[in-house]
């Protein structure tokens, strides 16, 4: 009898370890996906720029957050589950790369008028990037 109470108990903690490991894919796949749109938003931002409806300081902000998803995407990509932390990871990477291109370009514009010409073009060069790299993530 104590061997299949025993049984039963363990049989109990690796089913709840189960649901929760679930739970760990479901979340990470959530948090990676909600970065995923941020960097739509901050593209967004960049992009306004050239108007006025920006300053190159909200630009640089913008750029600085853009890095910020892309580290929680590689931090939670991996708990993902199936191909979906396949494609996070995949487009994660691609988008880095992109990212790293545009901010040299940037950081390179030897006065603000160039800047600002720079950042209009690299508003558009990662709205581009973007949907070349996440635009078959099924989130």
């Amino acid at each position: 009898m104590r061997l299949v109470v025993a049984a039963l108990v363990v049989l109990a903690v690796f089913s709840a370890s189960a649901c929760g490991g679930g739970s760990s894919a479901s979340d990470a796949k959530a948090k990676a996906c909600d970065a995923r749109d941020d960097i739509n938003t901050q593209i967004t931002t960049i992009r306004g720029v050239p108007t006025g409806a920006t300053t190159l300081a909200e630009a640089k902000t913008a750029l600085q957050q853009i890095g910020k998803d892309l580290d929680q995407i590689a931090a939670e990509a991996p708990k993902a589950s199936g191909n979906v932390a396949d494609q996070l990871t995949a487009a994660n990477e691609q988008f880095t790369k992109e990212l790293q291109q545009v901010k040299d370009s940037v950081s390179s514009a030897g006065s603000v008028s160039g800047a600002a010409a720079a950042v209009s073009a690299a508003g558009d060069q990662l709205a581009a990037s973007y949907t070349s790299a996440f635009a078959n993530v099924g989130c």
